[in-house]
């Protein structure tokens, strides 16, 4: 039985609890084993870019918060977003795990719910176009901020996860903001499910390529608008019309061919052993002087970034980040911002305390 020796970089996930998970679907195809010293290195598990400096051999990324595939950082990856290449797998389960049933499930279950208030917003992390959004949409009609992030309401139990408090609660809403931190095609994580468990419409604004995994009819894509206000315009004249609304509910939420459908546990195991059979066949090749010097340059630069943007920007190329003067410039507001976020943060923890 072939050997394959390993090193796992997790910053988010268990990595003990992964290559458990991998020996188990490789049981009797291969052996993995912990990198011992300065040995060469087959394959480097990897969740994040900060560690590209310190890996060696292929490089394996599982991450649920990546926006960009970029071949240069890894050999194969399981994300959320995108691609087209035969060693990327597309998924949520690195992320959360989605059932379609479950969805379309609870949807038919709170969509029938008498809607008392008009929309909800709710996050942790402060970031600029969301919480701008927020703010025009409350110059027309009141938006309840339940989460650290612009807090003006109770907060909600069980928030920012999707447990079923945070659904229960969204299902009192008409609408619900489902902004993802970074728009980026295929980058579609839980916050627009939340909303179509809770029989809630969503107001979304993120991946470009959304309607085709979920049907537009049953959201509010801010994409289609030129501009917020136009969004905001639309969003209370539909406040208003109950037939139009209430189409928005009927609506199937998913489209035929979304990959919510095919994303399954043993498409996943199949891939992962696809990837390590591949792994097996090649020789292990220590990165060059010159590979490792720019890893070190790109983990400078990506971390600067996102402190001064808040933008989760992790596998952009090297020379997009440094030409993203816009984002430089508004570094201070954006900094300034987070910091009055976390002002409000700890007055937020302690008001859940004293509760």
């Amino acid at each position: 039985m072939k050997e394959i020796v390993y090193e796992v970089f997790f910053n988010h996930t268990d990595g003990n609890g992964f290559v458990d998970m991998i020996s188990r679907i490789l049981a009797g195809k291969a052996r993995l084993r912990s990198r011992r010293g300065k040995e060469p290195v087959d394959v480097s598990f990897i969740d994040s870019t900060i560690f590209l400096p310190l890996v060696h051999g292929k490089i394996f990324f599982i991450n649920g918060e990546l926006t960009v595939r970029n071949p240069q950082f890894m050999d194969y990856s399981v994300l959320l977003t995108r691609s087209s290449s035969p060693r990327h797998y597309r998924t949520c389960r690195t992320l959360f795990v989605l059932d379609k049933e479950e969805v379309v499930a609870k949807r038919e279950r709170y969509k029938g719910r008498s809607k008392t208030k008009f929309c909800n917003f709710i996050y942790s992390h402060v970031v600029p176009h969301r919480n701008r959004f927020a703010r025009q949409l409350m110059k027309r009609k009141k938006v309840d901020c339940a989460g650290y992030c612009l807090n003006n309401t109770e907060p909600a139990k069980g928030t920012p996860a999707s447990t079923p408090e945070k659904i229960e609660f969204i299902s009192r809403y008409k609408f619900t903001i489902c902004f993802e931190h970074t728009p980026c095609p295929g980058y579609i994580t839980e916050k627009i499910y939340d909303a179509l468990r809770a029989g809630s419409v969503p107001i979304y604004l993120g991946a470009s390529d959304i309607a085709l995994d979920i049907n537009p009819q049953a959201f509010i894509d801010v994409n289609s608008f030129p501009n917020y206000q136009a969004a905001i315009d639309y969003i209370v004249e539909l406040d208003q019309n109950a037939q139009v609304y209430e189409s928005y509910l009927q609506a199937e939420p998913f489209t035929p061919d979304s990959f919510i459908i095919h994303d399954t546990e043993t498409n996943l195991e199949q891939f992962y052993i696809q990837a390590i059979c591949e792994i097996i066949d090649s020789n292990p090749i220590a990165p060059s002087f010159s590979t490792r010097l720019y890893r070190y340059a790109y983990c400078a630069v990506s971390l600067l970034h996102i402190v001064a943007t808040h933008h989760h920007v992790d596998g952009l190329p090297l020379r997009r980040l440094l030409l993203d003067w816009r984002s430089w410039l508004r570094a201070p507001l954006t900094i300034a911002e987070k910091l009055r976020h976390y002002r409000k943060k700890r007055r937020h923890y302690a008001m859940i305390k004293s509760a």
